[in-house]
């Protein structure tokens, strides 16, 4: 997801998920009270090797890249608001798209810009920007805007999705966490305000200048093998936060950082990655799990709106 500073100083940038609303809110870390838990990655550790590609994450890009490759030809310019590790925006761009992707924590930048160099990009595909400025203040519109796992970790949301709907051209893709009745642990581990039941997000999409193509309830029901480690993790990292600040540290990097599965667990996953990749293994399960995504079983939304203005 997004913060300040950047390497390019001819780089316009944006702000954390609390600034993409029109107005400041308050720090939703800092109600959670004291925790904290030990650091999730030596700072000596190469940024590639921080982050690797945990299962829901994969389901949700193969659903997002599906839908995108359907209206390829109408795109040329996008932006990833909160790309975190950078995989996606990476992901568009050898896809022909150019764009940036704008987080706040300097973590994920670095983190994104190692992906970028590993996949042989180049910055006139796709740049990777630390944010200071807010969303209301950007001018430059995109053919599609991008948006995953950030509208919940804002208090308005849906002065948030009016600014995103602004700067979208043709396309928004948002994505969320589905179902109020499973908010927990990791939700307050990643200062969440909350989680969206379908009714919910229908009412906050409905924006004149937009038509909804798609909801899609992806996932189902690998994505809940994932939450039950993501879950057990949280829960051990909650308890063993000692203050705010921690709790903050362990926000900023839950979007690059392989922290769903306890460690044991993880290194499985790497190794796999590290062989055959998880996204070719992941592959039945996302093929499986389409014949769902109508079905509103799964704890994850993504949505995929045409811009009508």
């Amino acid at each position: 997801m997004v913060d300040s500073s950047t390497h390019d100083s001819n780089v316009t940038t944006i702000d954390p998920p609390e600034a993409i609303s029109s107005s400041s809110t308050a720090d939703r870390s800092s109600s959670t009270g004291p925790r904290s838990d030990p650091p999730l990655a030596s700072i000596t550790e190469a940024p590639t090797q921080k982050w690797k590609p945990m299962p829901r994450y994969v389901l949700r890009k193969r659903n997002l890249l599906h839908h995108v490759r359907k209206v390829l030809p109408e795109l040329e310019t996008f932006v990833d608001i909160g790309c975190g590790a950078g995989d996606l925006a990476c992901s568009l761009a050898e896809l022909g798209l150019r764009g940036v992707g704008y987080d706040f924590s300097p973590d994920a930048i670095r983190t994104a810009n190692a992906i970028r160099e590993e996949r042989k990009l180049g910055e006139e595909q796709v740049r990777f920007v630390q944010s200071d400025t807010t969303l209301d203040e950007m001018d430059e519109r995109f053919d599609l805007v991008v948006c995953n796992e950030v509208l919940e970790h804002i208090e308005d949301d849906r002065a948030a999705f009016a600014n995103l709907v602004r700067l979208a051209k043709k396309y928004l893709i948002v994505s969320v966490p589905a179902k109020k009745k499973l908010f927990s642990a990791s939700d307050e581990l990643a200062g969440h305000y909350r989680r969206y039941d379908r009714p919910d997000l229908r009412d906050l999409v409905s924006h004149p200048d937009v038509r909804v193509r798609h909801i899609v309830s992806y996932g189902y029901p690998f994505i809940y093998a994932a939450r039950y480690f993501r879950e057990r993790l949280a829960r051990k990292q909650i308890a063993a936060t000692r203050s705010d600040e921690e709790m903050a540290a362990l926000t900023k990097q839950s979007g690059i950082h392989s922290s769903h599965l306890p460690g044991r667990l993880a290194r499985i996953v790497q190794r796999i990655d590290a062989t055959i990749g998880l996204e070719a293994l992941m592959a039945p399960p996302y093929h499986i799990s389409r014949l769902f995504n109508r079905c509103d079983l799964s704890e994850g939304y993504l949505v995929v709106l045409q811009i009508t203005k």
